[in-house]
């Protein structure tokens, strides 16, 4: 390896880049306003209970009204799902929404006004409620513990490295695995 006459940001920057991370939307609703954004920083926390936390920069427009709501959605994007990240990626507010269809659902045990913007055609939608919010550098950690999960049997993840997006389909005829 050859030493790096960048910064360490920058150089930790670079290393990230070549590495595959899911593309994920985050999305959230507050009152009658949708707020969301285009996520690879989403990690798995525990089974037991399920839970997820998502890394998100105190500046993001979606920060301040997901932590008021206290639930959000993680959208998993299929490969289908590209050029609805690059629309929504590039718009602002509620604009974004106009990039693939939308529905709502509400979080388990919740009312119905309650609910939650939820990308049709992804993968899967993990539906969490905040559980807890780190604060560390410029982001927010928000861990939230999954109340509901809708899925497709369709498994071709859109994937994000090196500034490009791509897909991981497993080879034809394989089985998808469901262990109880």
């Amino acid at each position: 390896m050859k030493a790096q006459s960048i910064s360490l940001a920058e150089a930790f920057r670079f290393s990230l880049r070549g590495t595959a991370s899911s593309v994920t939307i985050i999305s959230t609703q507050l009152d009658a306003v949708r707020y969301g954004m285009v996520a690879t920083a989403v990690i798995p926390v525990s089974m037991s209970p399920p839970s997820l936390v998502v890394a998100i920069n105190r500046t993001a427009s979606i920060h301040d009204p997901l932590e008021k709501r206290g639930a959000f959605a993680i959208n998993f994007l299929s490969d289908i799902n590209e050029t609805v990240v690059r629309g929504f990626s590039e718009a602002r507010g509620e604009d974004r929404f106009l990039f693939g269809r939308w529905l709502s659902r509400k979080i388990l045990d919740e009312p119905e006004s309650h609910s939650l913007p939820c990308l049709a055609g992804a993968q899967a939608v993990v539906l969490c409620r905040l559980s807890d919010v780190h604060r560390w550098g410029t982001h927010s950690l928000f861990i939230g513990e999954v109340s509901n999960v809708l899925r497709t049997d369709r498994l071709s993840p859109l994937l994000y490295c090196d500034g490009g997006y791509g897909s991981f389909c497993p080879p034809s005829g394989t089985p998808m695995v469901h262990r109880t």
